[in-house]
């Protein structure tokens, strides 16, 4: 079916927007209606594998969804002989683009999917008419941006079937095998957020075999990571026993298992290749990595590097092993992406930690978890923390009317002091450096306050060339023109244009273009407005008073 271009009506009161997606037997639209509102608009393709009873099958399970973790239905009709329905629209991203963008999650956010995912099937298997859904994959999950929880739904419903069809449906997977089936994709996409890869097995997925999926066994990366012990792996590792029989048989059943309201034996582990584990340094290019930033590159090297590599030089001139610095900015400048290219130029092991990770039920609990992850880091040493968020981690104390969060600042001030000595240097990131308790800042903890500004003209040339590596593109792009045109881009902003020049070109095969880049680039304005920058340029100055 041709794509429908933006401006095209449909149905009567649908005004095309934007293509989202384009699958093989349907395209996923956002319109807005006659009043302004948005929809996203599935517009099947009629074929012999996507036929009536399919449609008519998917549209009466979104009619029924009345649910947080799934797109509420609003309307159905046809475009000639083809036909929609449409849902609510969710500004998100899926799951898929998260991972590619950032690695993996730690296991706080990974659990935290994995338990809104089973929530998602529980629901499907209770209605009147129950579903089993057999695409729970990374790219049938939204992340929902609109909320500061970040909601997750779960969407694909074209891989969801009626348990009342008896699989009528020439399913390839047996309906008893269904829910353990459902159970071995929560566990596979866990097991992905986790350890930043796949599982080498078969992804199951709908066409599948499942003996295929059984005949090839599991192993475990050769790695510690924080909060990840013996009761998940055992959990992930059931989820995909090569034995269906030995696998999860339900979504409650693993849920309980995923909130520890039930034991499991850790022989459950023994899929898993038992290796010993290996202390893992950041490999990377380092700096060359990072696009300018010159004189901050060098400065680094020479008063921070310098000593974290040879710190028994130090040692012998009495100079201080440095505990941490401070990476402050305005959102999108890349402060994430310096820490990490640091702990690659040093040499050291890396652990991304956000404030939710460090998040607890329990009273103290934080505090606790704060301590541990300290002494984890100093048994890992040399490392490097970066504590991403870190004004919600240590706010000032005067504003603060919680003991227990005064508490983990406290746990967080003893933790900091001299453990650059242990080998642990922390990298702490912030858009809001004035929310941030002053003696968390002071030297003897946080040594260094680096100030990560929007690119300049050179920074975001050399950004646009770096982004662009490694794409097909046509000879001759003028970076020196799109640099002027992106004045007042941040990092993020050059990588949404490059990433939407790229996505264009794709859609009609062919080689990027000047003309693609400049037309986004002017039509998409900088994510920092001058005020905002004004603000950071005034706290900017305070704290370089601070440091002399």
């Amino acid at each position: 079916m041709e794509l429908l271009a933006k401006g095209a009506h449909i149905g009567g009161k649908f005004t095309v927007e934007q293509l989202i997606a384009n699958g093989q037997h349907a395209t996923l639209y956002r319109v807005v209606d006659d009043s302004g509102a948005k929809f996203a608009l599935k517009l099947f393709v009629k074929d012999g594998e996507c036929d009536d009873y399919r449609i008519d099958q998917e549209i009466r399970l979104a009619k029924m969804l009345n649910d947080p973790h799934f797109c509420i239905y609003h309307s159905c009709g046809r475009k000639s002989s083809s036909r929609f329905y449409t849902t609510q629209f969710v500004p998100s991203e899926t799951l898929a683009d998260r991972l590619i963008r950032v690695g993996s999650l730690s296991v706080y956010a990974s659990t935290r999917v994995a338990e809104a995912l089973l929530q998602s099937l529980i629901y499907l298997h209770r209605l009147p008419e129950p579903f089993c859904h057999l695409g729970v994959s990374a790219d049938n999950i939204l992340i929902d941006l609109s909320k500061d929880d970040e909601l997750i739904k779960l969407v694909g419903l074209g891989t969801a079937y009626s348990l009342s069809s008896g699989g009528s449906n020439s399913i390839p997977i047996p309906p008893e095998e269904w829910y353990s089936e459902s159970c071995a994709q929560v566990g596979i996409l866990l097991y992905r957020m986790i350890y930043g890869e796949y599982p080498r097995v078969m992804q199951p997925h709908f066409g599948a075999k499942p003996a295929k999926f059984a005949r090839v066994e599991v192993s475990i990366p050769s790695r510690e990571i924080f909060e990840l012990d013996d009761h998940l792996i055992a959990l992930i590792a059931k989820a995909v026993a090569s034995d269906t029989k030995s696998r999860f048989q339900s979504a409650e059943e693993m849920l309980k298992a995923l909130r520890r309201e039930s034991t499991l034996s850790t022989q459950s582990k023994k899929s898993f290749a038992s290796k010993p584990v290996a202390k893992i340094r950041r490999k990377g290019k380092g700096f060359e990595d990072v696009a300018g930033m010159d004189s901050l590159k060098q400065q680094l090297s020479t008063s921070v590097i310098s000593v974290l590599k040879d710190p028994e030089r130090a040692k012998r001139y009495r100079i201080g092993i440095p505990n941490g610095m401070l990476l402050y900015g305005p959102p999108g400048c890349g402060k994430t992406f310096f820490a990490e290219r640091f702990a690659e130029e040093v040499g050291y092991e890396y652990i991304y930690i956000k404030s939710s990770d460090l998040a607890s039920i329990y009273v103290h609990g934080s505090q606790e978890k704060i301590g541990r992850l300290f002494a984890e880091a100093r048994e890992k040493a040399p490392i490097v923390i970066c504590f991403d968020e870190f004004d919600a981690l240590a706010p000032a104390r005067s504003d603060v009317n919680s003991a227990s969060q005064r508490g983990e600042v406290n746990e967080l001030l003893t933790q900091l002091n001299n453990c650059g000595e242990d080998g642990v240097f922390v990298i702490a990131t912030t858009n809001q450096p004035d929310l941030i308790d002053s003696a968390v800042l002071r030297r003897g903890r946080i040594d260094l306050k680096v100030y990560l500004s929007p690119p300049d003209l050179a920074v975001r040339k050399a950004m646009l060339r770096k982004h662009m590596e490694g794409r097909p593109y046509e000879f001759g792009i003028d970076y020196d023109s799109l640099a002027a045109l992106a004045e007042g881009y941040v990092a993020s902003d050059i990588a949404f244009a490059v990433n939407e020049a790229a996505r264009q070109a794709a859609r009609e095969d062919r080689k990027i273009s000047y003309l693609d880049l400049e037309t986004i680039i002017k039509s998409n304005r900088s994510s920092l407005s001058s005020l905002a920058l004004e603000k950071f340029e005034q706290i900017r100055k305070r704290l370089e008073g601070e440091n002399r």
